[in-house]
Parts: C-alpha cells; sequence; structure tokens
C-alpha cells in the first residue's frame, strides 16, 4: 500500500516453497502512518479528512455538523493474512472539542471492521471525546476465522470537532488456541467434590436471609454467584486505583458473605465467590487497570491468596470465579496478559487451598467466543466459565439506550435467530469440552424481562435445553438484583414490583430447580 503502509506478511515464507510461519505474539502485523506524499493512497474518504503538513505529517478529521453521520478515512485491510487472530489494536490519536456523543461507541472512531458468514462484527474504543493531547488508545480485536472483509476505520462519528491521528498498529495479542490433533479422551470430571448438576442463580452482594431461604428453600436453587462487587467503581463514577478504598470494599463484601454462609448452607445452597471488580477498576474506555500496570496484578494475586486462606476448608464455599469478564483491551508493555495472570493466581490459589474448585473465565468479557482464545490451565480443578448474552440486541434491549422492539426467535440484525443459530453461537464451548474434556459452567446468561411478548421465555428456554443438552452448570443473571433481570417482575419496564404470581420465566427456572440434588 505504498511507503506509507507496513505489512509484515509473517504467513509468508521468505523463500518460494518455504514452509509457512504462523504469527506469534508481539509480531506487527500492520503499521500506518500519514508521512508519504501519497498517503491517503488506497483509503475511502467520507466527509472532511486531510493529511496535515506537520511535523509530522498526521490525519485529521474534522465534523462541524451536529447530528447523526460520519467523517473519516476507511481502508480494506488483507483479510487472509488476518483471519483467525487476536491483535491489539492502537493508534495515536490527539482530539479537540469532540463534543459528547449519544453513544460510548461513537465519538472518535479507530475501529476494525470485519463482515462474513459468522456476521458483522466492529471492535473499537469507547468513550473518546473532549480535547486531549496526544495519547495512545486501543482495544483487542479478534478477526473471526471466516472473516471476508476487514476494514480499518479512522475519524468521527455523530459528534463535533477535530481529531488526529499520528499513527496505527495492529499487533498480534494471541492466536486461536492450539487445538489436539485428536479430542483428548475426557478425563473423570473434577469439580473438586462428588457434586451433583449445579442450577442456581447470581444474587446481590446485599442479599438477605430471606433472599437466600426464598432461592434454595422454595425454589431449590443448589448454588449462588456470590459478587464481590464495587458497583460503583464497574457502573459508576467512582475510581477504583485507590488500594486502601479496595480493602474497605473487600472487607466490607466478606464480611457479609461470612454472615450469610450459614445461612446459605442451611438452603442448601453452594456458594461460588465472584470477585466482581477488579483492582484499579478501568479506565475511561472500560479497559481493566488490571493490564496496564503490574502493581494492580500484584495486588490482583495477594487478594486471592488472602481469599484461598478465608474460605479453605468451608464446606459451603464450591469455589473461586477468579475474575468477573476479564477486559485486556490493551496489554502494557512488561504487564501479564490475562492467560498468564490467571495460570498465575490458580497456581497460587491452588497451592494454598486444594479441594474448592477455581472457575476460570475467558478474556474478551467473559463471552462465549472468548474460548476460542482461552487455553486450558495446567493446574487441577479448574472450571472454565463463559457468559452467555447472544445475540445482545435481543437480550439488553432497552438497557443502555431506547430500542426495540426485538423478537426471538427472529430476524435480529440481520440474522434469523433461534434454536439452531443459539447452538452455533455457543459452538466455541462446545468444541472446547469437546477438545479437552474439561467441565464447563455457565456463570451468566439472561434476556431482559420486557422483550416483547414471549420471546424472554422462548429465549430462555432454548438456551437451558442447550446448556442441560451438553451437561452444563449454571447460574441465570440474577436473583433479586436489578429488577431488569428478574423473573420475579413481570413485563411491565414501569413496575418495579415482584409480582405475587409465579411468572413464566419463573416457572421454567423452577421446573429446572427442581430436578437439583442438594449438595
Amino acid at each position: 500500500m505504498r511507503a506509507m503502509l507496513t505489512l509484515v506478511l509473517l504467513a509468508c515464507a521468505v523463500n518460494a516453497g518455504a514452509a509457512k510461519a504462523a504469527p506469534q505474539r508481539g509480531d506487527v502485523l500492520f503499521a500506518v502512518d500519514f508521512k508519504a506524499p501519497d498517503a491517503l493512497h488506497g483509503w475511502a474518504i467520507n466527509g472532511q479528512a486531510t493529511i496535515s503538513a506537520g511535523p509530522p505529517p498526521v490525519l485529521v478529521v474534522r465534523k462541524d455538523e451536529a447530528g447523526p453521520g460520519s467523517s473519516g478515512a476507511t481502508l480494506t485491510l488483507p483479510v487472509e493474512q488476518l483471519r483467525g487472530l487476536s491483535f491489539k489494536l492502537s493508534a495515536r490519536v490527539k482530539a479537540d472539542g469532540v463534543s459528547k456523543p449519544p453513544e460510548t461507541w461513537n465519538g472518535v472512531k479507530v475501529m476494525v471492521h470485519t463482515e462474513g458468514p459468522s456476521g458483522p462484527k466492529w471492535d473499537n474504543p469507547g468513550n473518546l471525546y473532549g480535547t486531549f493531547d496526544w495519547q495512545t488508545v486501543g482495544c483487542v480485536v479478534d478477526i473471526p476465522a471466516d472473516a471476508t472483509l476487514a476494514q480499518l476505520v479512522l475519524g468521527l462519528q455523530n459528534c463535533t470537532g477535530q481529531v488526529s491521528f499520528e499513527s496505527v498498529r495492529l499487533t498480534v495479542a494471541a492466536g486461536r488456541r492450539h487445538r489436539p490433533e485428536h479430542p483428548l479422551t475426557p478425563t473423570p470430571e473434577d469439580r473438586r467434590t462428588k457434586l451433583p448438576r449445579l442450577r442456581g442463580a447470581m444474587i446481590s452482594s446485599y442479599c438477605t436471609a430471606d433472599d437466600l431461604l426464598t432461592l434454595g428453600r422454595d425454589w431449590h436453587a443448589n448454588l449462588v454467584r456470590w459478587q464481590l462487587h464495587w458497583s460503583e467503581v464497574n457502573y459508576g463514577n467512582a475510581d477504583g486505583r485507590d488500594e486502601a478504598a479496595f480493602d474497605h470494599f473487600l472487607a466490607t463484601q466478606t464480611q457479609h458473605l461470612d454472615e450469610m454462609l450459614p445461612v446459605c448452607a442451611q438452603a442448601g445452597l453452594m456458594v461460588l465467590v465472584d470477585l466482581h471488580t477488579p483492582p484499579g477498576g478501568f479506565d475511561a474506555q472500560h479497559t481493566m487497570r488490571l493490564f496496564e500496570e503490574t502493581r494492580y496484578q500484584d495486588k490482583f494475586l495477594a487478594v486471592w491468596e488472602a481469599l484461598a486462606r478465608r474460605y479453605r476448608g468451608n464446606q459451603t464455599v464450591w469455589g473461586y470465579d477468579l475474575l468477573n469478564e476479564p477486559i485486556a483491551n490493551t496489554v502494557a508493555d512488561g504487564v501479564r496478559d490475562w492467560q498468564a495472570l490467571v495460570a498465575e493466581c490458580a497456581r497460587r490459589v491452588r497451592a494454598i487451598d486444594p479441594d474448592h474448585a477455581i472457575i476460570v473465565e475467558p478474556d474478551h468479557g467473559g463471552a462465549v467466543e472468548g474460548m476460542e482464545w482461552l487455553e486450558p490451565l495446567d493446574v487441577p480443578g479448574v472450571v472454565y466459565s463463559p457468559h452467555f448474552y447472544t445475540p445482545g440486541e435481543f437480550t439488553h434491549q432497552g438497557v443502555f439506550s431506547p430500542s426495540g422492539p426485538v423478537s426471538y426467535p427472529g430476524l435480529i440484525a440481520g440474522h434469523q435467530w433461534d434454536k439452531a443459530a443459539l447452538r452455533a453461537a455457543m459452538k466455541p464451548a462446545i468444541d472446547w469440552q469437546h477438545d479437552y474434556g474439561k467441565p464447563i459452567y455457565f456463570g451468566e446468561f439472561s434476556a431482559i424481562r420486557w422483550a416483547p411478548g414471549d420471546s424472554g421465555l422462548h429465549w430462555l428456554t432454548d438456551v437451558t435445553d442447550l446448556f442441560e443438552e451438553f451437561g452444563w452448570d449454571w447460574t441465570y443473571h440474577a436473583w433479586r438484583e436489578w429488577d431488569g433481570w428478574s423473573v420475579e417482575h413481570g413485563p411491565d419496564r414501569a413496575n418495579q414490583q415482584r409480582l405475587t404470581e409465579l411468572t413464566p420465566r419463573g416457572r421454567l427456572l423452577r421446573s429446572w430447580y427442581a430436578k437439583n440434588e442438594k449438595p
């Protein structure tokens, strides 16, 4: 792509006929700057996008008209060299007076867009607007193995202002997991104890004894996923970098958990301890600072060593969910990625506590697709735990912004969604289990209660049917937490009171819980 573009095609041999070499973590497969005279050759320009005189020369994009619309430049990438890889997308960016956009994914765009049989995909860091000097921004981009088109998009969307781009890179973050040539012989299922199937719910960290007794005794669930959750950091404006404040949060949460563990035992509920808020919290792009500074990784490891000592030997505790929905959008130099960090954490926990299960979620926010990038750990008693909210246009309609109504089954975001499509979406977990013979546990899944008609019931029926088909443990999201996910509330969003009669979604869960054996 002329002098302004550097492509390192590692999959190509130097000599004709030589064996292909797989790209390695850290390899730069794509790099672009705007120093050449014809720097925009090959780019499609939309709106106001020009090269400044410098120094150094940079791509400058302006958008003066408020409202919907985009301005920027798009470059088609060599998709055949990128398929099936995970990349760290990084760009040097400067913003001047970029107005706050209506959605977090609008504003400054540093985006890779892909298309293929598995559907369209857009990856870019969010919450980029305002005025800021040169900084590096980015995110992790997974190129689907069936991608037929990949494009780099730089610019502004649904906002006004000016943004400048100095350089962009795609660096290999990971290849897809190493699949054995032949499926491994499944080992005897090791969830650390001779447990029955576990079916339950994720709960609020401030649940009451009545909440637990109702779920365990009346509904007959046998597992709760207990959040250690600093909600003001996860979903508010609190800064999670204060380690003393983090210690106070953790002490308060574990004290309440300790008080409720005897109630859980009384209700026949096993407890999964879930670290829902990471040390360090999140930056403006909702990347975990855990992957930006080693001090937060040291804190993470110390936290789990302390928790393992605290609950070692407690027979009501099933295990430890090491981190809720890990997001390593960027990994700083000298800082462990998620695979390395979770392996070290699991080893340390197992050295302290030989008896409890260790639950590991995939990177990419715990999404089932992340199983494609997760390698099994060389630690006994590990359970692998994706989450499932697919398709998000249906499950999360109206959660973050006005949308809908979206019905299931049906045409959603241009694709037909039904039980067969859900099975296909779960394929990363199905294949993972098939390849390694390790236990799978779906720690979260849900559809918003105001989905039209019986859509939520249909979706939950198909999802739980599939979980049962493959013998997976599961916890519904969520029991007596936010009412949007509640099966005790009806479809009227304005009515935030629990109903006295059982909802159809509640009947479905109770029908599964009725099959439970108590541990």
